[in-house]
């Protein structure tokens, strides 16, 4: 495969794996993501987005019928000790985390930060500032440098929103 059909590949999987979990029937359709009564919609970024060890790989807008702008879903990779690997980040609209998830962690070191007790203590934090490690957000045992990327990853994609959201 060539650089670009890789590129195209990696844009189609990467729509997919971000509306995943959502329910109703994901489908992508050109630039459009249409899912159970949301609408993602891509925002363009540009150049490398995030910082030191995360990188926004894609963002979206997700709106709902009436076109009224219901939060926003991010996929980013972001390196730990082991290597790198990519999570998924949703906020709601006014830009407060409601999930955040690893996609995949290939690595026997700092497997914790796959886990629920880890990843749910994202959800309802507004702002980077309670997303400090080792006071609102705990590691797990074994992984914190893994659970340290992810908290970075989970603030850069919060950051990036806030930045998107002063511009309309």
């Amino acid at each position: 495969m060539r650089s670009t059909e890789l590129l195209l590949l990696a844009v189609a999987v990467s729509a997919t794996v971000l509306v995943a979990g959502c329910g109703g029937n994901e489908s992508l359709d050109g630039s459009v993501v249409s899912m159970e009564g949301l609408t993602a919609e891509p925002v363009e970024l540009e150049g490398a987005v995030g910082r030191g060890r995360t990188r926004i790989e894609e963002l979206v807008r997700l709106r709902d019928e009436a076109g009224k702008i219901k939060g926003y879903a991010a996929v980013a990779v972001v390196r730990s000790k082991s290597g790198r690997f990519p999570i998924r980040v949703r906020l709601d609209e006014s830009g407060c985390v409601e999930s955040a998830e690893v996609l995949s962690y290939p690595y026997d070191r700092g497997s914790g930060v796959i886990l629920p007790t880890f990843t749910g203590q994202f959800e309802g934090r507004c702002s980077p500032e309670q997303l400090t490690m080792g006071q609102e957000i705990q590691a797990v045992t074994g992984a914190t440098v893994s659970c340290g990327a992810m908290a970075e990853g989970v603030i850069d994609v919060m950051s990036m929103v806030r930045k998107i959201k002063s511009q309309r």
